[in-house]
């Protein structure tokens, strides 16, 4: 599975259809849209148990899920 994020450089779509495609066919792609708390409830779910921390940057219900709320502000330019 590829995710590429809303803020990737969408001048690169080739590029990336291309690399992906070295690795195997594309048997399905489609663009949706994600609601701000949907942006960050996918980014918890994507990094859960992901990297040195086991997603512990993602924030807990206490902070309002501080960093995924970054992240998403990061990755996808409505989640402000």
């Amino acid at each position: 599975m590829l995710m590429v994020f809303p803020m990737a450089d969408r001048e690169n779509d080739r590029s990336i259809r291309k690399i992906a495609n070295s690795y195997g066919n594309i048997i399905h792609s489609k663009n949706f849209h994600l609601s701000e708390n949907a942006a960050v409830n996918f980014l918890r779910l994507l990094y859960k148990g992901h990297g040195k921390h086991q997603g512990h940057w993602l924030g807990t219900p206490e902070n309002n899920f501080k960093g995924a709320r970054a992240a998403a502000r990061e990755r996808f330019s409505h989640a402000q």
